[in-house]
């Protein structure tokens, strides 16, 4: 089988990566194996195949020449070639975007998921550093996972398997930490930056609508807005302490939004961890559609930790169902 293996050529934790290459290739040896030129693979992967994507088509706006576009050539170059599952060595906004690439073109490939990214907590990884020594095909399954479609406006701005947040900031890697960076001097300028989140994402006419109707929140503060799929939502079954998550294995919601009055998702949250915060659950399922509106200026995109720019005054949210195929260990 020809497999397709590309690392994230711009992973905080790309110091490791010859390394798990080596352990990648002997555990997947008797397969033909693609990668792609430079940090995607060629540097690191000896006896594979190395292809080169096609360059951007002439007029192509400046979109197509960043990383997004550069992932998703190198992934339509896999699969030209006839690769029949992908594996990707990153976090989790990198194994997104590659998950994202393969709903655009409507290609069926599973992928197999390995953490070399900052928080490596979605879904699409299936496996870490340390359980590689363990990998067999044989002894995997292949199970669909649910996706967020998230839109600012009308426009597609992604697919998020871990979440969607509303913020100023994201996380990312500095010197091999974990640190809270400023999402408009990154997409800027580049820089990684640290900041802390801003308190002042939502403004007084913050509203949610589900399927048109209005859904009030009765927080004065929202100092965190986010949305996630429940992929494996058994564990929240019945446990009434998860609140409204504790039904959705029975009532068919597969996503849920969040509001709550404290940001959690903050390397230096845990000084909050010693007090009451209130948190409001919103789900819905296949054929809801959720709007969000009233967002203030630093109320941008995360969606599955990759930084956009949003551009409308309305962010739009849908599920999708067995939107991809993943690839896990037995059991997990």
């Amino acid at each position: 089988m020809r497999i397709g293996l590309l690392f994230n050529e711009a992973a905080g934790g790309s110091s490791r990566f010859a390394a798990m290459a080596k352990v990648v290739s002997a555990r997947l040896a008797g397969h033909g194996i693609l990668t792609c030129e430079g940090g995607f693979g060629g540097d690191y992967l000896a006896g594979a195949k190395v292809l080169r994507p096609a360059e951007p088509a002439a007029g192509c706006p400046p979109s197509a020449l960043d990383h997004a576009g550069r992932i998703d050539r190198a992934v339509g170059s896999l699969a030209d070639a006839g690769a029949k599952m992908l594996v990707c060595v990153g976090g989790d906004g990198f194994a997104s975007y590659i998950a994202g690439c393969l709903i655009k073109r409507a290609l069926v490939l599973p992928i197999l998921g390995i953490a070399g990214g900052t928080a490596n907590v979605g879904p699409l990884i299936g496996f870490t550093e340390a359980e590689l020594e363990g990998l067999e095909l044989g002894r995997c399954v292949e199970r669909g996972v649910v996706a967020l479609e998230c839109r600012d406006g009308e426009a597609l701005v992604g697919y998020a398997f871990n979440d969607v947040v509303v913020a100023d900031t994201f996380l990312g890697s500095i010197g091999g930490r974990s640190a809270n960076l400023s999402l408009e001097a990154f997409l800027s300028t580049g820089a990684k930056v640290e900041k802390r989140p801003s308190p002042f994402i939502a403004g007084p006419d913050f509203l949610v609508r589900k399927n048109g109707i209005a859904k009030e929140s009765r927080l004065s503060e929202k100092r965190l807005v986010v949305a996630a799929p429940l992929n494996g939502s058994d564990y929240y079954k019945g446990k009434a302490i998860a609140g409204a998550l504790c039904m959705a294995p029975w009532d068919g919601h597969d996503a849920v939004l969040a509001i709550s009055d404290r940001n959690w998702i903050d390397t230096e949250a845990e000084a909050g961890v010693g007090q009451f915060s209130t948190l409001e659950h919103l789900l819905f399922g296949t054929g809801d559609h959720v709007e969000v509106t009233g967002l203030l200026k630093a109320g941008q995109l995360v969606v599955d930790g990759n930084a956009f720019f949003r551009k409308s005054e309305r962010v739009g949210l849908r599920s999708r169902p067995d939107a991809v195929r993943v690839i896990v260990p037995e059991g997990k």
